[in-house]
């Protein structure tokens, strides 16, 4: 299979370990060796066409790209969308995949993993199939420091459709921490607080086609989704980067009036996060967190990716057990802390409903609101 993100791309297979020369074969071959004939680059881009038209009809996949932009800046590496629009295909040419392959697929750029391998076998098999590979220049992260503002995302979707659904998406994110800290080369505490600040947030939706039952005892599912029965979904997301990140609470509802409540709710949810919190609460969103990062490197291809983050982002593996030691060394008073710190900094907004009622919307009067909520002074318990 082959896999792409904003700031990775991935070619990965699976096999049974006899057939490691095979497989290795096969991937140096599609990723070192691509024959960009005139025939699969028509069907790459058609097929391309389908997956625009798709996303265009899924409101959560645009409003991602608009989060990332808002926050990030349109034209940054973070902010720039993951798929090109329609228009931009066609001047896609053999030439540009070329030299785009040129530039990206040398040694100083990539990371070869494996896992149920012995690692001395794997690196004889490396220099079998990837030892000719010439030095290239080391390509460097491009910087895209996080901005914030505000964004009015109008309803992709035929108007019928649009009218039937009533439907409104927002969301409201905040600066959060980056993933990597220059000073010791590794991750730095405040990602660890930030996921395990997002565990403890979680959230869901209304209806959950798996049964009931999943993250009904986070902060957002206990006292939204049970408070409010006109809230579609909400929950907490943390979108980390090597130099920043942001962190957000996106929800949606179904009746537009209530669009300014949503909003509201949402902000009052994060200034929440530097209230109080109970051992109860922080015990079960850590142990929540440490079982699912566990349970998560127990499967093969979970595995894999992670060996191929840690060296692309830390340049060494970091194991599971040293994340779960750095979970363990954290307390509320971290989680508490840290919210304050993330609510100083500039809001993130998008708003994304039918067209006809962007005339509603002011960006820089509700940034100055939600400005005023989130760095209000703490209310204490007189």
């Amino acid at each position: 299979m082959a896999a792409s993100s904003r700031d990775s791309l991935v070619y990965a297979c699976e096999g049974l370990r006899g057939d490691l020369p095979a497989l290795l074969k096969a991937i140096s071959k599609t990723a070192l060796h691509p024959v960009f004939s005139p025939e699969d680059v028509e069907l790459a881009k058609q097929l391309l066409l389908y997956s625009i038209e798709d996303n265009d009809k899924n409101p959560d996949m645009y409003l991602g790209e608009a989060i990332h932009a808002t926050a990030f800046g349109a034209e940054s590496a973070l902010g720039r969308p993951l798929l090109p629009r329609p228009e931009a295909l066609d001047s896609i040419t053999i030439e540009q995949l070329h030299k785009f392959h040129s530039l990206f697929f040398v040694p100083n750029n990539m990371v070869l993993a494996g896992c149920g391998i012995e690692h001395k076998l794997l690196v004889e098999m490396a220099h079998e199939h990837f030892g000719a590979l010439r030095p290239g220049v080391a390509r460097t992260w491009s910087s895209s420091p996080y901005v914030g503002g505000f964004a009015f995302v109008p309803d992709q979707r035929p108007p019928p459709l649009v009218q039937r659904l009533d439907e409104v998406h927002t969301a409201i994110g905040l600066r959060g921490p980056p993933l990597f800290d220059r000073l010791t080369s590794r991750a730095p505490e405040d990602f660890y607080v930030a996921c395990l600040l997002q565990a403890m947030m979680g959230g869901g939706s209304s209806f959950s086609a798996g049964g009931p039952g999943k993250g009904m005892y986070s902060r957002l599912y206990r006292q939204v989704l049970n408070e409010y029965g006109w809230f579609e979904n909400i929950s907490c997301s943390n979108f980390s980067y090597p130099e920043d990140s942001i962190f957000l609470i996106q929800a949606a509802a179904n009746q537009k009036p209530r669009t300014f409540d949503l909003l509201d709710i949402t902000a009052s949810m994060l200034k929440e996060m530097e209230s109080d919190i109970s051992t109860e609460e922080f015990e079960r969103a850590r142990n929540q967190l440490k079982s699912q990062v566990l349970a998560c490197l127990e499967s093969r291809l979970p595995l894999l990716e992670d060996i191929l983050f840690s060296i692309r982002i830390y340049n060494q593996r970091v194991p599971g057990e040293s994340h779960i030691q750095r979970l363990d060394a954290l307390t509320p008073d971290h989680i508490i802390q840290y919210a304050r710190k993330m609510l100083q900094s500039e809001p993130t907004i998008v708003v994304h409903e039918s067209a006809d009622q962007q005339k509603n919307w002011v960006g820089d009067s509700l940034l100055t609101a939600l400005r005023g909520v989130l760095r209000a002074p703490r209310r204490t318990a007189e």
